[in-house]
């Protein structure tokens, strides 16, 4: 799997401190730039970290691959604003144990 090497060094002593070190991770070495009006491109995690950059559905899916990777069970959940029709944002989810 494309994240399963990153993964493993982002591994926290909890299922919370490995999702918070994925995120952490995701938020500092990626940069979120909008697909081209009319483009959308959803890239694989390989093409995000070679790319350096992509919007919320590549950092969405670079996520999921990491918790995955993890055993951490995730997720998608789409958001919408008004006025505009639709959804415009995507989010990765963890489901986590506390205990864990």
């Amino acid at each position: 799997p494309p994240t399963k090497a990153i993964s493993q060094a982002l591994k926290g002593a909890t299922e919370a401190e490995s999702v918070k070190n994925v995120f952490d991770f995701e938020n500092d070495h990626l940069q979120d730039q909008p697909d081209r009006p009319g483009l959308e491109q959803i890239r694989t995690p390989i093409r995000l970290w070679a790319d350096r950059k992509g919007d919320c559905d590549c950092m969405a899916t670079f996520i999921a691959s990491c918790l995955t990777n993890l055993g951490i069970e995730t997720g998608f959940t789409k958001a919408g604003y008004k006025p505009r029709p639709g959804f415009q944002h995507v989010y990765s989810y963890a489901k986590i144990n506390p205990a864990a």
